[in-house]
Formats: C-alpha cells, sequence, structure tokens
C-alpha cells in the first residue's frame, strides 16, 4: 500500500487553502496514492507574518466549514480515502497550493468536457457545512431580496498602498463600474478584507457616492458589532466568497484567487459558460467581460472568445455525443483544447477550437482523437501554407505546424471502421477576415475560395440516417 500523504495546514488565505487541498488531490492522483490526510483550516489576514505552513495558536476542522461527507464521497469516486493521521506531514503546503494552481489552469482550459474531471468535480462537492449555510442564507437574503442588490464588487486594493495611492486606486476601479453599460442601479456588494485597506471604509463610500453616484455596501454594514467581534477571518472571507458567487454580476480582479475561484466555482457548480463576471484591471476604460471561466490570470486571455468555444453549429437532436477531444495549436495563444463528456452519451462540451472573432490567432495544427468505441476511429488531413494537402493521419496524430506563424489553409475530416457505414462526421470551419462558416462533411475540403486562413474549426457526428441527409452532398455554406 502506498504511503499516505498530507501537510498540517497551509497559513494562506482561504482561497488559496482551496487550492493547496486541490494540490494535495492532484498529487495523490499523480502519484497513485490513495489515502490522504485532511488538513485543517486557518484563519489567516493579510500581511500577517509566517508562512504556509508557520505554527498558528489555532487551527479550525474543516468540517467547521464544509461538508464532509460531500468531500468524502467526491474521494470515494476518485479512488481517494481521508485518513486521520497527525505523522502524515509528508507534503509542503505551499508547494500543494502552487499544484492545485496549476491544475485548475490545465482543467479549465479544457472547457465544458473539464466539468467531469476531479478538478471541477473537487470544487462542485466544496459544500458549506450546515453551519455556514444558515448563516448564508439569512445574509444572502438581506443582500440579495431585502436590499435588491445585483452587483458584487471585489475591492482588491494592494495593502502596501499608501492613503493616497489607494485613493488613486479605487477611483480608478469605480469609473471603470461606473461605465459598464448594464450596471443596475442598485448598491454594490463590496468584498474585501476591510482591515487591511489603506483607504477607509467610509472615505471610499464617500467617493463612491459623490463622485460616480454609486452606493456601496460592506458586510459590516449588514452584521451586528458582536457578530464581527465573534467570527474570524475564514468565517468573514467565506461569507465574502459565497455571496460574490451568488450576485447577478461579479467584478474581479484576475490577479486575485478569490476572484477567479468565484468564476471558476460558478462554472464547476452550474456546469455552464460564466456570462455575467467581469474583471476591473484590464486595459479598457470600462471592465473587461471575463470568458475564462475563471482560469486566467492575464487580463487579456481573460477576454479572449477562443475559451468560450462557442459552437459555430448547434448541436443537433440526434447527434452523438462520443469521448472526443480536439487539440489545437493557436497562432498567439499557444495549445488548446476542447473536450467532450468522458462517458459516451453524457452532455458535454462541443468539439469547437478557434474563434471566429479573433481573425489574428488562426489555426496552425491540429490532433483530433475518439476515445475507444467499438468500431469507431478518425481520420484527417490538412490543407498547409503552400497550398498542399497533407497524408490522412489517424486518432491523435498532429497535423500542421507548431508555429505562430504558418496557418492551415484547410481540413478534412472522416470516420473510419464500420461506423463510418452508419454516422456522418459534419464539420465546419471559419477562416480569416470572415465570420462565415462553410460546412462540409465525410471526407470533403473544408476551405475558403482563396486559401484564407483556418481560424476556427467544429466538428460534430450524426447518424447517417433519419434526420441528417447523407453527406456525399456538400453541405451548404452557412452564413
Amino acid at each position: 500500500m502506498s504511503t499516505p500523504i498530507g501537510y498540517s495546514h497551509c497559513n494562506l488565505d482561504l482561497s488559496n487553502q482551496k487550492l493547496a487541498l486541490l494540490g494535495l488531490v492532484q498529487t495523490a492522483l499523480d502519484r497513485g496514492v490513495h489515502a490522504i490526510r485532511l488538513p485543517a483550516l486557518a484563519p489567516f489576514v493579510s500581511g500577517a507574518p509566517g508562512n504556509a505552513g508557520s505554527p498558528l495558536a489555532e487551527t479550525c476542522p474543516f468540517a467547521d466549514y464544509y461538508d464532509l461527507d460531500a468531500l468524502k464521497r467526491f474521494m470515494r469516486i476518485f479512488g481517494l480515502d481521508l485518513i486521520e493521521d497527525p505523522e502524515t506531514n509528508t507534503e509542503e503546503p505551499y508547494g500543494s497550493f502552487m499544484t492545485g494552481a496549476s491544475a485548475v489552469g490545465l482543467s479549465g482550459a479544457r472547457g465544458l468536457g473539464a466539468l467531469y474531471g476531479h478538478v471541477c468535480q473537487f470544487f462542485s462537492h466544496l459544500i458549506p457545512s450546515i453551519r455556514v449555510a444558515e448563516t448564508l442564507a439569512t445574509f444572502r437574503k438581506e443582500v440579495y431580496d431585502s436590499l435588491a442588490i445585483k452587483t458584487a464588487l471585489h475591492l482588491c486594493i494592494d495593502t502596501d498602498l499608501s492613503e493616497e495611492a489607494g485613493i488613486v486606486a479605487c477611483e480608478t476601479i469605480l469609473r471603470k463600474v461606473q461605465a459598464w453599460p448594464t450596471l443596475a442601479e442598485t448598491p454594490i456588494y463590496i468584498a474585501c478584507e476591510e482591515q487591511t485597506l489603506p483607504v477607509s471604509k467610509e472615505k471610499i463610500r464617500q467617493m463612491a457616492r459623490n463622485g460616480y453616484g454609486l452606493d456601496l455596501v460592506w458586510k459590516s454594514d449588514l452584521l451586528t458589532g458582536q457578530a464581527l467581534a465573534a467570527w474570524n477571518s475564514l468565517d468573514l472571507s467565506l461569507l465574502d466568497f459565497e455571496t460574490a458567487l451568488a450576485a447577478s454580476l461579479f467584478i474581479g480582479n484576475s490577479h486575485s484567487t478569490f476572484s477567479n475561484l468565484v468564476s471558476f466555482e460558478k462554472f464547476c457548480r452550474d456546469r455552464t459558460n460564466i456570462q455575467n463576471h467581469a474583471i476591473h484591471n484590464g486595459q479598457e476604460a470600462t471592465l473587461t467581460q471575463r470568458r475564462d471561466n475563471g482560469v486566467e490570470c492575464d487580463p487579456i486571455l481573460v477576454a479572449t472568445s477562443l475559451l468560450q468555444r462557442l459552437p459555430l453549429v448547434p448541436l443537433g437532436t440526434h447527434d452523438c455525443r462520443w469521448p472526443a477531444a480536439i487539440h489545437a495549436h493557436v497562432a498567439g495563444f499557444g495549445d488548446m483544447e476542447s473536450t467532450t463528456a468522458p462517458v459516451p452519451g453524457l452532455a458535454g462540451g462541443d468539439l469547437v477550437v478557434g474563434s471566429p472573432r479573433d481573425d489574428g490567432r488562426w489555426i496552425c495544427g491540429i490532433a483530433i482523437a475518439i476515445e475507444e468505441i467499438a468500431g469507431i476511429a478518425i481520420e484527417y488531413r490538412v490543407l498547409d501554407d503552400t497550398g498542399q494537402w497533407s497524408d490522412w493521419v489517424a486518432n491523435g496524430a498532429f497535423a500542421g505546424y507548431h508555429s505562430d506563424h504558418r496557418a492551415l489553409r484547410g481540413v478534412a475530416i472522416r470516420l473510419a471502421g464500420p461506423a463510418a457505414l452508419h454516422y456522418d462526421c459534419l464539420y465546419g470551419a471559419t477562416f480569416a477576415e470572415s465570420d462565415t462558416c462553410i460546412m462540409r462533411a465525410n471526407g470533403e475540403a473544408c476551405q475558403s475560395p482563396d486559401q484564407r486562413a483556418v481560424t476556427c474549426l467544429h466538428v460534430l457526428f450524426r447518424p447517417a440516417f433519419g434526420a441528417c441527409p447523407r453527406a456525399s452532398r456538400s453541405m451548404p455554406t452557412i452564413l
């Protein structure tokens, strides 16, 4: 039996403690370990001395904040057990945090198909405990029902700033918020560690109201002094997090793990791409809409439509939900993939790479794979930038370029094996300087008349008889 792994606690803020626990899960799965010591949760205040593994006067049992049975169920499904063994301190907590953060980035970059993996399932099973849930329900009812608040803003400002610099930072954020076209005319809930702000709450409130016509509500406005005195940083952080997650519009900072996890956990819980989240640290004069489900830190990548994987063709009633993936190298972005559900028949993501809205990010090369299903295989070839078609390659082989300076000019895809007699492989593509989708099927050449670069590719599979015409007839161009 493999040696259990674990650590006692992680002296980082709550969002990073969750990432550290995920890192422990990731490490166990990578090493084939089947038992994990569940760490305690640690109260933490920004700017306080100490590190991820430093001794604390007091830690809190995980079960005080999250449903332990839900976490155990997740662990069991992925072949892991939770143990209570104080001698199991084999891992460095900050290293586990880095592993967890990396796992979120890699998993989230797979699209909706990642919802079935251990990373997304981990966060969807982090359910507040009954003790916390009762408090949350009362608080959120006050925020969203009684006060009719629609927007939550994570006011993330560098604690090392002077008061003067902090005021400038606040004004920059408030100016962008005010310019957001769909901002509701209701107060805005502010999520932050109030005691660490370089500017007082009242100064920020006055600045927002007088300069920008915005009313701000803080948790300390709604909680009694007795409750605030009794709660530690874990209580307050979890209250902020779950309240922000329930907002109709959430505004955060892409350099903040709190903000990013609000978006990513909403993606995991709702099981669909997030729609009404934005960041205030982009380059625009107003907010920047998130299109990345919370997995990117770079404000430019946060906004790219590549990560939404918007389908070029709607999924039909009879379309086949097969476990499959497309890997692509996209100019100016790097490698990306799009995956469906790992089990045949389950709803998952669309097989889409690239975006018709990003002309500068053409597709340089692709690899398409279908999981082993009896009688189903796939073959494909590409038109290179010299006008030559490559040889046909099979399941998972890479075709094209890894260089950003060379683009695919066309694709052809077909099923192989007995399944090809009963199913059609359809694929649509858009090309540079055009959002017109050209649709082809069963090995036909999909290219623009003047061989422009491919900017987006969508692949799907349909039964050959009944709802879908045989694709020996060229599919029409879809505008």
